[in-house]
Parts: structure tokens; C-alpha cells; sequence
């Protein structure tokens, strides 16, 4: 509850800067933050953009300004790791050595690691970039070199998923949510009460919502999915779902 009056009081912040004429930008925000951040910033009517280094990442900064935004103008740097056997890191053992530096979670965004490329790609805050470029030395067992690069000129690899193969009784998002992370029907509904579930960006807020072919859901504390296919009822009244998890 403290966390949620302290992410609001935030928000507050920003959109109350930008009534008086000034540009300021939030901290890197996850997708259900983000879903929420939408909400609040219209109600206020407050000029808004998210933007995150790249057109395909997932973590962005909201910018509230009196003006139109423009993607050059958010603190937002990319940094690009080099270093023998790179190609093994995780996305845990980059963020634990961000963390081991003293940054907080809030001011790194996407990390992701270019297999093809031997690289991995780091977006920060511009103050975490000073503090990246000069103490970063290693991750794992893995000696880094690290340089700034810039976020739109590079080109991230495409998406990895786990196929799941479903089939569920109806296309409601509380049946298909209960099938997808097996849970109960009433535990899937809890989560989305909890505003726990982004649908295609936006908050789900009816049990009811028909989940359908090309949406995607975000789950906190399950991950993100996208459904590929969604085949209508057979002769068992039974909807086959093809879902991927993004890895």
C-alpha cells in the first residue's frame, strides 16, 4: 500500500511540473506500471510519451511535459557489453552486477543479451551510465569491456518463446488466465481485482474481457504472453488456445 501511495505521489509530481511549464521524466517502469501510469496521466490531463531506448523494449520512462516529447530528449543511454564467453551470461547475472555497483532497479531498463552478436545491450538512466561506464568491469565469471552506443541505430534480437498449447471452456480472460498459470478461476480473477494483468498495454479490469488472437498479456510475477492462435469452440464447447511465453 506504501509503495503504491509513493508511485502516485510520483506521478503527482510530474504531472503538477508540467502544468507549471516544466519537462520531467519518472523512473524506468515496468509494464503494469506503465499501464497504470497511462491511466493516471489522462485523468490529469497531463501531455505524456514512454519511451525506453529502443522501439522493442519492455521497461520505459514516462515523460510529462507542457509540450510534445521527442525521443532524443529522455535520459535514457544504452550501453553495449563486450567480453569473452558473453554469449552465457543471463539477464540475472547482468542485473546482479548492476546491482553489486549500488544502482537501484528503478534506473535500469531492458538488458538484453545478443547471442549472435557476442554483446549485450544495457539501458540506464544517464546517471546510471556514468557510474556503468567507469566501475562495470565484470559480470558472473565474465570480464566486461563497455561502451555507449546509441539506442536507435541498434537492432535487438527478435523474441524467444515457450509455446503453450490450452484448451479452455471459454474465452473469458479469467478462464484463460486460470488455464495459462494454472490457478483456480477464483485465484485468476483475485489477480486481475489486483490490477495484476495488462492487456495489449492497458490495465484488465473485467473478468469478462474475451481474450483473442494477436493479444498480449502481462502478469505480474508470471511474465508476458502473447496468444498466436485461438481456434473457436469444437464440437466439446472446448477453445484451443496456442500462447507463447516470452523467454
Amino acid at each position: 500500500m506504501e509503495n503504491d501511495k509513493l508511485f502516485y505521489a510520483k506521478l503527482s509530481d510530474l504531472a503538477s511540473a508540467a502544468k507549471s511549464g516544466k519537462t520531467r521524466f519518472s523512473a524506468f517502469l515496468s509494464e503494469s506500471e506503465q499501464a497504470e501510469a497511462d491511466l493516471f496521466l489522462k485523468r490529469e490531463g497531463a501531455c505524456f510519451l514512454f519511451y525506453g531506448g529502443n522501439e522493442k523494449v519492455k521497461r520505459k520512462i514516462a515523460g510529462v511535459s507542457p509540450r510534445e516529447l521527442e525521443f532524443s530528449s529522455f535520459p535514457v543511454s544504452v550501453i553495449r557489453a563486450t567480453g569473452r564467453d558473453i554469449e552465457t551470461l543471463t539477464h540475472r547475472d547482468l542485473l546482479g552486477a548492476l546491482m553489486a555497483l549500488g544502482l537501484t532497479r528503478e534506473s535500469v531498463g531492458d538488458i538484453v543479451v545478443d547471442k549472435s552478436s557476442l554483446c549485450a545491450y544495457i539501458f540506464v538512466t544517464e546517471n546510471a551510465k556514468r557510474l556503468i561506464l567507469s566501475d562495470l568491469k565484470s559480470a558472473g565469471r565474465v570480464y566486461l569491456t563497455v561502451s555507449e552506443v546509441d539506442g536507435e541505430k541498434i537492432v535487438l534480437p527478435d523474441d524467444e518463446f515457450d509455446d503453450i498449447a490450452l484448451s479452455v471452456s471459454s474465452f473469458r480472460a479469467d478462464a484463460v488466465l486460470a488455464a495459462l498459470l494454472n490457478l483456480s478461476r477464483e485465484k485468476a480473477a483475485s489477480l486481475i481485482d489486483a490490477r495484476s494483468v495488462v492487456l495489449n498495454g492497458s490495465l484488465l479490469a473485467k473478468h469478462e474481457k474475451e481474450i483473442t488472437e494477436g493479444d498480449t498479456l502481462s502478469v505480474k510475477g508470471f511474465g508476458k504472453f502473447k496468444v498466436d492462435f485461438a481456434a473457436p469452440k469444437g464440437k466439446k464447447g472446448r477453445i484451443g488456445y496456442l500462447i507463447k511465453k516470452y523467454k
